[in-house]
Parts: structure tokens; C-alpha cells; sequence
């Protein structure tokens, strides 16, 4: 896999748009008085909030490391 923003946005893209997707589809069939319900939901919302927050770090991280590049040539 080549490190650059299409490949991340690809790959990384592809596990975001599931959790959000299964996010989604929890929502429309939770019980909103369930208290098991509610739980899942906040593992679910957890879940896709890691997955966002690790998408966002890569991003950043890689970026940095090309500005560093850069800058040393």
C-alpha cells in the first residue's frame, strides 16, 4: 500500500462509511427507552468516533512527515 492522502481516504474511507452505515441502521430500529439499547448505541457512536478520530491522526500524521520532507531538501 503506498502512504498518500487517496489510499488512507480509500482504505480508511471504506470502515468509516460501514460503522456509519451500521450506526445508522441501529438507530432506526433501537428502542430509544431500552436502556441496552442506549448502551449499544453509545458503543456504536464510540466506535465510529475511534475509527474517525484514527482516520483524522493518520491524515495529520502523514502530512507532517511530507512537510518535514520538504522542508529538509
Amino acid at each position: 500500500m503506498a502512504f498518500n492522502f487517496d489510499a488512507i481516504n480509500d482504505t480508511m474511507g471504506k470502515q468509516t462509511a460501514a460503522k456509519e452505515q451500521e450506526l445508522r441502521a441501529f438507530t432506526e430500529s433501537m428502542d430509544p427507552n431500552s436502556s441496552v439499547d442506549l448502551i449499544k448505541f453509545q458503543q456504536k457512536i464510540q466506535e465510529w468516533g475511534i475509527i474517525t478520530n484514527l482516520q483524522s491522526t493518520t491524515v495529520k500524521s502523514l502530512k507532517d512527515a511530507m512537510t518535514s520532507i520538504v522542508q529538509k531538501m
